[in-house]
């Protein structure tokens, strides 16, 4: 288990804890891409809701925007974009993540706002060939969180690992854009073989 002394803020450190935070994320896999995150308790911590145009808002459990993320368009690194509250204001950008151009990339680089040059990656997301589990890692290598998939009846669940001093709200995003990214891709490209083999039919 990776013990942290100093605290990882990303997001805001309204979300670290001195301790190990263990996280079950309910519904990940559905048609609207939407989910809670839940303590040991079963009590909603994080809920993320879908917007309009690909657009999506992590709430905390008063149901208070923390942050906004969407897909960049045509894009070949599976590029995703987090912004502060709900604001889409490139100076309210908190971090960048992108992926290797493949259909299913097993990892993710993150990019922090700050960084004009993006020139190297502040912390890495490793994930299996089908996303069901993942490990997130500082740049210096130390993993900091991970995940792995729940075998449940009914829904699909994730139980998340968050080590001491971590920033939750930064980490569940990341494990929720991993999982998105996969999903969403197979559902595009389904979606464009349905089209063609209607545009064949006619």
């Amino acid at each position: 288990m990776a013990k942290r002394v100093n605290p990882i803020t990303v997001v805001s450190s309204n979300f670290l804890a001195l301790y190990t935070v263990e996280l079950m994320i309910n519904n990940l896999f559905s048609l609207s891409y939407s989910f809670t995150a839940t303590d040991v308790a079963d009590k909603v911590v994080f809920k993320c809701e879908y917007l309009t145009f690909g657009r999506r808002v992590l709430l905390n459990a008063a149901r208070k925007p923390i942050l906004l993320f969407q897909k960049k368009l045509l894009s070949f690194q599976h590029r995703w974009t987090v912004f502060k509250g709900n604001s889409l204001n490139s100076k309210d950008i908190i971090f960048i993540t992108k992926g290797s151009p493949m259909i299913y990339p097993e990892s993710l680089d993150v990019i922090m706002g700050n960084d004009k040059n993006q020139n190297f990656s502040h912390f890495k997301v490793k994930g299996d060939l089908f996303g069901e589990s993942c490990t997130i890692h500082a740049r210096d290598g130390n993993i900091i969180a991970k995940m792995h998939k729940k075998l449940t009846l009914g829904n699909e669940k994730y139980a998340l690992t968050v080590y001491p001093n971590v920033d939750q709200a930064f980490v569940v995003t990341l494990v929720l854009i991993m999982r998105l990214m996969r999903e969403i891709d197979m559902y595009e490209r389904l979606k464009a073989r349905d089209d063609e083999g209607r545009r064949r039919d006619r």
